[in-house]
């Protein structure tokens, strides 16, 4: 039987320079993806990594963020990014 749970990386090990940029605005917090969707100062919008165990979730969390007014293009690319940086769900999951 395939482990099929998502393996988050240790947040020591993703280097912060270099990667925030490619995140279009989503910052690593603490095992939180948090996105400032709500203007400057003000609170988030916040995805616990620790919810994110199957390519399932990692899905509808994409399909989720879509729906959203605030979601621009950069937005949905930089989750994205920063998932495959934190998560690595092609390395850590066989969902055939």
């Amino acid at each position: 039987m395939t482990d099929r749970t998502l393996r988050l990386t240790a947040a020591s090990k993703i280097a912060p320079n270099g990667r925030l940029d490619r995140w279009g605005g989503w910052i690593l917090d603490d095992g939180w993806l948090r996105y400032p969707a709500y203007g400057r100062g003000r609170s988030t919008y916040d995805v616990g990594l620790d919810r994110l165990t199957s390519l399932y979730e990692v899905v509808d969390f994409i399909d989720h963020i879509s729906r959203k007014v605030w979601a621009t293009d950069a937005c949905l690319a930089g989750f994205v990014r920063a998932i495959g940086d934190t998560v690595r769900p092609a390395r850590t999951m066989d969902d055939r």
